[in-house]
């Protein structure tokens, strides 16, 4: 059964995150020393020894063999998190600032504000897809190859989870963001989400209408992110 108090939480965090994908909604269609990130990550006492820390650095050496999956679900439970939680306000200040710079093709500003963002959420797609697209556009392919691939590898780990077609074929995502990641690269305009159950998980259900005004459901797997936010307010109430 849902949490009361995370389903208020979830729906603040919707509100906000959907006001800021509207405002970059057109920069997505244009969007297809980076190691930097990592040293920040691995050596900035973070982390300490964890799963995540070294799927991390994986990822950061271009290893195909990393398993993005798996660190998505580590970062739910290292360090880093944990100073998301409490930096929630100024995470949200740089990815509103990024945007911003996007909008106005202030490219290293982008960047700055992006290595920001993954210094502390190393999982966040749209730091890892910003921070891409503006070295790119500063003619630094080693960083543009290596955030794009990124990207990817965190993308894909959340769409071949399932089809997306139903709750219990539904893509299992860690965060809001994630969902709005995946409906923005799809083209879709949100029409209407509500929180739904299959027969093995807890979803969020939403309608929107794709490219060509065709209206569609897709479901995204809820799980991880509701035993989060409920060890969350576990830890709170501690």
């Amino acid at each position: 059964m849902r949490q009361p108090h995370a389903v208020v939480r979830r729906r603040f965090v919707r509100i906000t995150i959907r006001a800021s994908l509207s405002a970059i909604a057109g920069l997505l269609v244009v969007i297809a020393g980076c190691g930097r990130v990592a040293t920040e990550l691995t050596n900035g006492g973070l982390f300490g020894p964890s799963d995540y820390a070294g799927l991390v650095a994986q990822a950061e050496a271009g290893s195909e063999a990393v398993d993005f999956r798996a660190m998505r679900l580590a970062y739910l439970k290292s360090p880093a998190h944990e100073r998301a939680r409490k930096e929630a306000k100024d995470l949200a200040r740089l990815q509103n600032e990024m945007f911003q710079a996007a909008r106005e093709n202030d490219h290293a500003r982008v960047g700055s504000a992006a290595r920001q963002i993954l210094a502390v959420e190393y999982v966040n797609l749209f730091g890892q897809k910003f921070l891409g697209h503006s070295c790119a556009a500063l003619h630094d392919d080693v960083c543009a190859k290596q955030h794009r691939f990124v990207e990817l590898g965190l993308l894909r780990s959340i769409v071949s989870s399932g089809d997306g077609a139903s709750c219990d074929t539904s893509w299992e995502v860690i965060s809001i963001q994630e969902e709005y990641f995946v409906l923005s690269m799809r083209g879709t305009k949100l029409l209407q989400q509500a929180p739904v159950s299959g027969k093995r998980h807890s979803c969020d259900e939403m309608k929107v209408t794709d490219e060509q005004g065709i209206e569609r459901t897709y479901y995204f797997n809820v799980d991880a992110l509701l035993a989060d936010e409920a060890a969350g307010l576990k830890g709170h109430r501690d």
